[in-house]
């Protein structure tokens, strides 16, 4: 069955003109004309067909969405999400942040020190984190790593690092004496719901998903795992039924995150025999050296204290690009990802569109691309910005 939407003009002139021949309207060559040219018309039947055709416009628009509801190409929204029940195969929803919290004690321990699991800490943005698990400080030691999660989903769960700093002591939370907190490294994931198009390339390969230890299968699981960046896949990395995963958390390094990264996999993913292991992607550091000129055509230009805050600001937009983080306006931007080449042009037409200021930019080093392997991410290593 084919559908073909029809829109208020097409409805409206279409009666007219059927009107026109059955004699129902005025027959005087200019009418039509008049019609066209939308000059003042007191025609009742006009304005009755006028609301008429609005109406079925309306009605056209829905038979629309109900012909698109079956379709995956053209199906969108809750449309879609009831093909993906169909199919076994759910939209992947807005997923937590995750970060590492470092809990230290400034006491000397006679006891090993215990930091339950639900312990709320914030940053000053009131953004909050919460543990999922129990730590223990041991009494030869000062401090313990516990990974913790954001209590709300999407990009505004994400924070930088050393910025979850106080403990929430309210009657719910709990009471930690002689403790202090801090996350030394910014949270990984805290992705929005899957739009209508990355959705729909899933659900294109719904079968194939199903087939535990195919590639769609760990796709589909990691894409909704909780605290991921990204990751990279690589099958027969040591023979047969061998799979490498290898995953950015930002500089996160708790080794309980890996491991129930695994276990997912094995019970949701993996076939029985399938020899997989998960490993965090290996930092490239990636020196920069550039030249950037702002004063090109500039009638007055900038002083010394201007230029050394454009160079400030483009030292910053130099690590966001590699690295990721935020903007000065709170936006979030993902950065480089795992395997991703350093590419010089790209970065200049980031800074081009980052900096307004900047006029020419120019490398000393790197002068060509520099090659990240696929278990690799690029990592600002040391920038230098020198503004003309």
């Amino acid at each position: 069955m084919s559908f073909k939407r029809k829109y208020y003009d097409e409805i409206f002139l279409t009666g007219l003109n059927n009107s026109f021949k059955q004699h129902l309207i005025s027959r005087q060559d200019e009418f039509l004309q008049y019609v066209a040219n939308k000059e003042d018309i007191e025609n009742f039947y006009v304005m009755l067909l006028s609301v008429h055709s609005t109406w079925l416009e309306d009605v056209y628009t829905q038979m629309q969405e109900y012909y698109n509801s079956d379709f995956i190409n053209l199906a969108t929204g809750e449309d879609l999400d009831k093909i993906g029940e169909l199919c076994g195969i759910k939209r992947s929803p807005a997923t937590r942040a995750y970060t590492d919290l470092v809990f230290t004690t400034n006491k000397t321990l006679d006891n090993d020190y215990t930091i339950p699991a639900g312990v709320l800490v914030t940053n000053k943005n009131g953004v909050t984190y919460r543990t999922e698990k129990t730590g223990v400080i041991l009494k030869e030691n000062s401090s313990v790593s516990i990974p913790a999660y954001s209590t709300v989903t999407g990009v505004k769960g994400k924070v930088s690092e050393n910025t979850l700093t106080s403990i929430e002591t309210g009657n719910n939370n709990i009471s930690l004496s002689g403790v202090t907190v801090t996350n030394p490294s910014s949270s990984s994931g805290g992705f929005e719901a899957q739009t209508d198009e990355e959705y729909r390339e899933y659900l294109k390969n719904w079968t194939l998903i199903q087939q535990k230890g195919n590639e769609w299968s760990y796709k589909y699981h990691l894409n909704s795992y909780t605290g991921l960046d990204g990751y990279g896949l690589m099958p027969l990395w040591d023979g047969g039924g061998t799979v490498k995963v290898i995953v950015d958390r930002s500089d996160n390094t708790n080794a309980d995150y890996l491991n129930e990264l695994y276990k997912k996999l094995q019970a949701d993913v993996c076939l029985f025999d399938d020899d997989v292991i998960v490993v965090d992607a290996t930092k490239k550091d990636i020196d920069i050296s550039i030249q950037v000129d702002v004063d090109i055509d500039q009638v007055n230009p900038f002083s010394r204290t201007e230029k050394d805050s454009i160079s400030l600001r483009t030292k910053s937009a130099v690590k966001l690009f590699i690295d990721g983080g935020f903007r000065g306006d709170g936006s979030y931007y993902h950065g480089l990802n795992i395997g991703e080449d350093f590419i010089p042009h790209k970065l200049a037409v980031f800074l081009d569109n980052e900096i307004k200021e900047l006029k020419d930019i120019k490398f000393n080093y790197p002068r060509d691309y520099i090659s990240v392997s696929d278990e690799e991410i690029a990592n600002s290593g040391n920038i230098s910005v020198e503004v003309l």
